[in-house]
């Protein structure tokens, strides 16, 4: 459908751009900010994505004009040390707290303690929080190692141009383009050398480059009928432009439910699709988006992309704190330790959140999918986590998982921090850790299930199994899978042992994995199940083969040790893949 639904499914539309990027005849092409956030990330992070990106083989391409921008970006730019500013600000409002607690705060105001203890414990903090952050204050991001490794990257994806007629045809059609606001480019239009009506001059706009977007665009669509595309993605950092996008305002989930569109989904606008498929008559969709929707996905299709995840979200705005929440250290709760009692019951997969509740409503919020949004409502809630009452409770720790589940960073961050932190109380930690447990191993019938958690969940999950405080919220969830556990590879709250893996290699090429006699992988695997999901061979070190395994089988990796150097490296064949396993499938793995 050319004009797509004001409102549309959240679930088809990723869908559609996972099989987009997927498919043998799809063209993935990268704006040139994609290129050049390389240099506003770790090294980690932007090897993560070049890496990810390289194996989609020739399909990914670079537009010479997307080029020869990063080009210019790469010559003019400076290094810099991003975290010195950061860092002298915070020294600043460090010594201004401590100078304003001297001012405001006396014996009466610190529950029995002296003011004076208390200034030489915040100075003592102060100054080791200080201490690390000068460790990293100078640091110069290696400009010339990106570079180095991007360079070659762009020369290799570079698109076969027709660079002098593209900016023929540019110069002949660009202003009636533009007067027409025929996308992409309208929006870039040099602003006007004389004043509006309103006295005024026009902000919008460039001077410099105004058609780059254009050129480009002309650059994707004659190499999409070179090769007979039949899906067409674009990459870029700008999803905001309405000269390429349109951002629905609602969109609706997985039950049919309007919500806000706090995802990140954006539908390329419609005359942009229309001459996408005139200039090459295969094309059967188009897709233009951001590179943490691109990243989203990867997470869903099981890359490892975490790195690139985390580097992603830092970049998202701060929510307006909370003036009214409590922190949840000072958890009040809705029972004390002595009163409460671990339980668990079908019923607690079930919720209904009151309209009217505002803590509800944050659970809410949390559910709704995006890594900013999720991110943001778990900010806000988590300094009130001890106004919940038990439901609620529970209900926090089921969408801590399932939004780190889809590659949040600070859900999983959060879950952590609670369930490491035992000065919060039995109350508050059991019952997040049944929300968790519950989440990750028992689905909303209430039946055992197939558990899906990220690595760092799971590490969450098998951190506190031997903390006896919440030893009862453990066999509240688990004791429904008992009679199961061969089924699982490993469940939390078990005696602690080590996994060993025998890896199968005939000539360097990864034939199987097992424990014991139970086998974790099979021989033409169907997609769903692959080892990777490149659609190639590839290749991977021995560390990177033991975490997919973790992450498939929910346990820590730190407890899987194998005879293997963890920097070996294998090669992995296209179509093995994990054995199907867990409940009701026959499957045993010990």
């Amino acid at each position: 459908m050319l004009f797509p639904l004001v409102s549309p499914s959240l679930e088809e539309c990723t869908t559609a751009i996972s099989e987009a990027l997927q498919d043998d005849h799809g063209r993935i092409y990268l704006d040139a900010n994609v290129l050049i956030h390389c240099y506003e990330m770790s090294s980690r992070a932007s090897e993560t994505l070049l890496r990810t990106l390289e194996r989609y083989g020739n399909r990914v391409g670079v537009p010479i004009w997307a080029a020869r921008e990063t080009w210019d970006y790469i010559t003019k730019r400076t290094n810099k040390r991003p975290l010195y500013a950061l860092s002298e600000r915070m020294r600043t409002d460090f010594t201004r707290f401590r100078t304003e607690t001297t001012r405001y705060i006396d014996n009466s105001a610190l529950g029995g303690s002296s003011k004076e203890n208390y200034q030489k414990e915040v100075v003592e903090a102060f100054g080791e929080a200080l201490t690390l952050i000068q460790r990293v204050a100078q640091h110069e991001p290696k400009i010339d190692e990106t570079t180095g490794r991007l360079l070659p990257f762009i020369d290799e994806r570079r698109v076969p141009s027709r660079l002098t007629a593209i900016i023929e045809e540019v110069s002949r059609t660009a202003a009636a383009r533009i007067a027409h606001r025929v996308p992409p480019g309208f929006a870039d239009a040099p602003p006007p050398s004389v004043e509006e009506e309103n006295h005024t001059i026009k902000s919008k706009g460039k001077i410099v480059n105004p058609h780059g977007d254009i050129i480009i665009w002309f650059e994707i669509l004659e190499d999409c009928l070179r090769h007979q595309a039949e899906h067409l993605v674009i990459v870029t950092r700008d999803t905001r432009k309405e000269d390429w996008v349109y951002s629905p305002k609602k969109v609706r989930d997985d039950k049919g439910r309007l919500q806000d569109n706090r995802t990140g989904i954006t539908l390329a606008l419609p005359l942009l699709v229309y001459e996408a498929q005139q200039a090459c008559p295969s094309l059967k969709s188009v897709h233009i988006i951001s590179v943490e929707m691109l990243a989203a996905i990867w997470t869903m299709q099981r890359f490892d992309v975490s790195d690139l995840a985390a580097a992603l979200q830092a970049d998202e705005e701060e929510p307006a704190p909370d003036d009214n929440a409590q922190d949840s250290g000072s958890a009040r709760g809705d029972e004390s330790d002595a009163a409460y009692t671990a339980e668990f019951g079908s019923a607690d997969m079930t919720y209904e959140p009151d309209p009217d509740d505002d803590l509800d409503q944050l659970i809410v919020d949390l559910s709704i999918d995006g890594w900013k949004a999720q991110n943001q409502a778990v900010r806000r809630l988590e300094p009130q986590l001890g106004s919940l009452n038990r439901a609620q409770r529970i209900q926090v720790g089921r969408e801590l998982v399932s939004a780190a589940n889809t590659g949040a960073v600070e859900p999983a961050e959060v879950l952590d921090r609670v369930l490491s932190n035992k000065g919060l109380g039995r109350p508050l930690r059991s019952d997040l850790l049944i929300g968790a447990l519950a989440e990750t191993y028992i689905a909303e019938t209430g039946e055992p299930k197939k558990p899906i958690a990220t690595r760092g969940i799971a590490a969450s999950l098998y951190q506190s199994q031997g903390d006896e405080e919440v030893a009862d919220a453990y066999d509240a969830v688990l004791s429904r899978l008992r009679a199961l556990r061969r089924e699982y590879l490993a469940l939390p709250h078990e005696d602690p042992r080590e996994i060993k893996l025998d890896i199968a290699l005939q000539m360097g090429e990864l034939v199987n994995v097992s424990v014991g006699e139970f086998f974790l992988l099979e021989q033409d695997a169907p997609p769903a199940r692959a080892l990777q999901r490149s659609g190639n061979d590839v290749t991977m070190s021995i560390a990177e083969l033991v975490d997919l395994l973790a992450e498939e089988f929910v346990v820590p990796a730190s407890a899987l040790v194998t005879d293997l150097s963890a920097t070996t490296s294998i090669s992995v064949p296209e179509h093995l893949g994990f054995v199907a396993w867990g409940p009701q499938t026959g499957m045993y793995l010990r």
